[in-house]
């Protein structure tokens, strides 16, 4: 019976053991595909590889979304504010 736990606590323990290791190595590999794409977006663009640069980017971004769809729904004063808004953010942040 002894033999029997032994066995079974061993194969649990492999079996957690294999499983953790599967998850560090698709994390692992999952985070430098993200940090290439991530410097990648940088260096085309011409920013510094920051999460405030990202945060700044992506803001800029919903801005000239925003200010199209505006546009689109025929508020122009709303619209073209965004857009000016989102130019201007974007041109700065981009070299």
């Amino acid at each position: 019976m002894d033999d029997l736990l032994h066995w079974l606590g061993r194969f649990f323990g492999e079996a957690i053991r294999v499983l953790v290791e599967a998850l560090q190595d698709f994390f692992a590999t999952l985070f430098g595909w993200l940090d290439q794409f991530l410097q990648g977006l940088a260096s085309a663009l011409g920013i510094d590889v920051s999460v405030v640069s990202f945060l700044v980017l992506a803001l800029g971004l919903w801005l000239l979304y925003s200010g199209a769809r505006g546009m689109v729904r025929r508020r122009w004063v709303g619209g073209l504010i965004r857009l000016l808004l989102g130019m201007f953010l974007l041109g700065a942040l981009i070299d």
